[in-house]
Formats: C-alpha cells, sequence, structure tokens
C-alpha cells in the first residue's frame, strides 16, 4: 500500500530512532512528507508518523500527530503551488531567452525606449486633441510595422479604406498636395507617377485595414478576438471614443469591452493600442493626465502605456537630447507626453518631433522644464470634428 511505501522510505531516511527532542525528529519526517505532493492527507501522514514512532519505540501524545498532519498536508499543497509558479516562471524565462516573448518597437527609437508600450499582452492608449495628428501617428505606425514584418491590423471607425489610402499615399510621398482632389485633376501624370512608386507597399498597408463606421465596443471586441486568432502582434483601433456603448451604460460597455481584449491579447501575446480623444470639455490648465481621457476609467487603469500627442502653438528653439544621449538645440512640432509607463521609468517624459511633409521625425526627449505652448483649439465636443486630423499645407 501507499503508507507502507512512504513508511519505508520514511525509515531508510531515518533509520535509528532519534538521540534527540523526538517532537523535533518527527517534524523533520513530516517535512519530508510534505515533500512527496499535495495529495497525501492529514490522516494518511498520522498513520504514517504513527508507524514511524512505532518503530523507533518512543511514545508520543496523539495530540502532536493531529496538529502535525494538518501542518504537512497544508505545506504540502503551499509547495506544490510554489512549484508550479516555479514553472510558469521557467517557461515565461524561456520565452524571452528564446525571443518569443519581446517587445515590439514604434518606429521611433527614444519613444520606444521612455515607453516600453507594445509588451505581449499591454494595452497602450494614444490620446490627443483635434489637430494633434493621431491618425497620421497610427498610419506611421502601421506603415513602420508591416516593413518590418511585424503583423498588425487597424480597424478606423472613421471615413473609408480608399480615403485612409490616399493619406497613406500622401505620406509615403511626404507631399500633403496629394490630399487635394484639384491638384491631382491638375497634375494627372504626376500623380499617377507617384501612385505607381507606393503601389506595393499601399497595397499591402490596405490589407491591414478595416473601415466600419458604425461599430459598438462589442464589435470592437469582436474584432481584436478575430485578429488575435488571426495572428496579429499588433492591434489599433482608431478610435475607440467612437465605438457606440449599445444598450448599456457607457462606464458597464466600456469595462466589458476592456476585460474581453485583456483576456484576448494576454492569451495570444498581443499589444492592443486605443487611440482616443480627451474627455468633453478638457480645457484645464498644467499638463494631461490619465484623468483627461474620454471614456470610463476601466482605459486608464487597464493599460500599460499612456501617451498623449499635441502640437505647438508657437514652435520655438529648445533643448533635446538624442537617441544617444547628446544634447542638441531642436523646434518641436509635435510633443508625445508619456503619461503612463507600467514597463520603464518614461513617466511624464516630453518626446520632440517635426512633422515635416506628414510624417513624424523623431528629434529626442525635451531636456529641462521649458514647455512648448500647445496648440490651441476649439473647445472639445464629445465626438471629435471633421478636421480632427487637420494640418497645414506649406507647400
Amino acid at each position: 500500500m501507499i503508507t507502507d511505501s512512504r513508511l519505508d522510505l520514511l525509515l531508510s531516511t531515518f533509520p535509528k530512532p532519534p538521540k534527540a527532542n523526538p517532537i523535533e525528529a518527527l517534524t523533520d519526517a513530516a517535512d519530508a512528507l510534505a515533500d512527496m505532493g499535495p495529495s497525501i492527507s492529514p490522516g494518511e501522514v498520522r498513520l504514517i508518523l504513527g508507524g514511524l514512532a512505532s518503530s523507533w519505540a518512543i511514545t508520543v501524545d496523539p495530540s502532536h500527530f493531529d496538529r502535525l498532519g494538518e501542518w504537512t498536508s497544508q505545506l504540502a499543497a503551499s509547495r506544490a503551488r510554489i512549484g508550479e509558479n516555479g514553472d510558469d516562471l521557467q517557461a515565461h524565462l524561456a520565452d524571452q531567452a528564446a525571443g518569443r516573448y519581446a517587445m515590439v518597437s514604434w518606429p521611433w527609437p527614444v519613444l520606444t525606449r521612455e515607453s516600453r508600450s507594445l509588451m505581449p499582452g499591454s494595452v497602450t492608449i494614444v490620446c490627443g486633441t483635434p489637430g494633434a495628428s493621431k491618425s497620421w501617428f497610427a498610419l506611421s505606425c502601421i506603415r513602420h510595422w508591416t516593413a518590418n514584418g511585424v503583423k498588425s491590423g487597424v480597424l478606423m471607425l472613421e471615413e473609408t479604406r480608399k480615403w485612409h489610402l490616399q493619406r497613406g499615399l500622401a505620406q509615403c510621398a511626404g507631399d500633403p498636395k496629394l490630399l487635394y482632389p484639384e491638384w491631382i485633376a491638375a497634375n494627372r501624370d504626376k500623380a499617377n507617377a507617384i501612385w505607381l512608386a507606393h503601389r506595393d507597399e499601399l497595397n499591402i498597408l490596405g490589407q491591414h485595414i478595416t473601415c466600419d463606421g458604425d461599430m459598438t465596443l462589442a464589435g470592437c471586441a469582436d474584432y481584436v478576438e478575430t485578429q488575435c486568432e488571426a495572428g496579429c502582434r499588433v492591434i489599433i483601433i482608431d478610435p475607440i471614443s467612437l465605438a457606440d456603448p449599445g444598450s448599456e451604460r457607457a462606464w458597464e460597455a466600456d469595462r466589458k469591452f476592456m476585460a474581453r481584449t485583456k483576456v484576448a491579447i494576454e492569451k495570444h501575446g498581443v499589444s492592443l493600442v486605443l487611440v482616443t480623444h480627451p474627455k468633453k470639455g478638457n480645457g484645464k490648465n498644467g499638463p494631461p493626465t490619465l484623468d483627461d481621457l474620454a471614456g470610463g476609467a476601466a482605459y486608464g487603469r487597464a493599460c500599460a502605456s499612456a501617451l498623449w500627442v499635441s502640437g505647438v502653438d508657437a514652435p520655438e528653439e529648445m533643448p533635446i537630447i538624442n537617441e544617444y544621449g547628446e544634447y542638441r538645440m531642436g523646434v518641436p512640432q509635435k510633443v508625445i507626453r508619456i503619461l503612463k509607463a507600467r514597463n520603464s521609468v518614461g513617466t511624464n517624459k516630453r518626446i520632440a518631433y517635426t512633422f515635416d511633409d506628414l510624417r513624424f521625425e523623431e528629434l529626442g526627449e525635451i531636456a529641462g522644464n521649458k514647455q512648448p505652448k500647445p496648440a490651441q483649439g476649439p473647445r472639445l465636443r464629445s465626438r471629435p470634428s471633421e478636421d480632427e486630423d487637420a494640418f497645414k499645407d506649406n507647400a
């Protein structure tokens, strides 16, 4: 029987009667029993320790066997849990060593280093005022990941696929005039030549874009789960603040959306990026915080990273630390403030960018306390205005 086999094992481990305190000796034996696994019961421990005491010809108060039986059973269960956690960590470390668990980079090295946003299973919020160019930011990311073999998908809740692809063409060419039908009509041959030069990239880009302007939060969660199953590494929804809560209260729909998507992205090791808008009526002085994000508190709580994109009202020269740690003077046109960085120490750091030719070009971290004056837009509403991604044509 199993009891006899365990008793025989203990007798081989402790073959001689103890010379010291017999209770201490029985405790050592009980500790050894706990290593045999969580299936051992208090009653079985009492029988085995009783047999051991009999073989040693010692007399012990039966209450000691009762206490040792309960203690051993609890200790065995605790060690089993620790073992399982240890196995999980060992597998997690092996995945990291093999590169299976790794961070995806933004197109910009300083933002990547300081935010460490795109870890597997993480949520990142990207927020900004109208005209801050959040959607240009998202488009830059999709193009970068596609070019570097990172499978990604983007759900656009505004406009059509051809509208977004035309913006992609303008960004690829670095020419905002390509957004104007009248310019294209007047420069047909040139526009066609630009299209032919970037056709392959745009055809691939189009495969990653889904457009639906009538999506509920539950539908967005369905999209995330489907993309996870399809093997996407990064998913963007732009903007999540346009998704309809459906028949539920908005805060409850937000909570359920985050709960569903967190399960999916953690299971598949996906990074989810949610583009959103500031809270209605936001116009306070001072730097933005997580409380300024549109939507329920679930977004700020669940995200591992939050970025605030803003334009600069009056660009001026200021000290900047580039990706190599060198101090330079630069003139930011866009600023990304890291509101939250759970996987890094970059919270509250500000990264400066130029925005010539519809592209974010990273200058580096803004040094010191000097604050670029943010661009002032109209009072924000609960839904974004049609000129949310307005730009200045300097051509």
